[in-house]
């Protein structure tokens, strides 16, 4: 067998996978640090809009930030998990 199918099929497999995991981490630990600047900096955004929701007592939109800011951190797990038994070479 060639020596590039031995490095990328098996590998770059098993290898891919704690990155990907650390990538994901990352993902989200920036996701949550935009929100913070966001409110720092005054820029428009999800966390200045949830600061205005908070500080008007608006809880309808405060639920629906939540609730956005969960479903991202949902789906780049769901995708974390289904690329690591897409790469996972066991």
């Amino acid at each position: 067998t060639p020596t590039w199918r031995i490095v990328y099929v098996h590998a770059l497999r098993g290898a891919s996978l704690p990155i990907l995991a650390s990538v994901a981490i990352q993902f989200i630990i920036l996701f949550g640090g935009s929100v913070i600047i966001e409110v720092l900096f005054a820029l428009p955004g999800i966390g200045q809009a949830m600061q205005a929701a908070v500080g008007s007592a608006d809880l309808p939109f405060v639920q629906a930030l939540v609730l956005v800011a969960t479903l991202v951190v949902v789906v780049v797990n769901l995708a974390l998990e289904l690329l690591n038994r897409v790469l996972d070479p066991k």
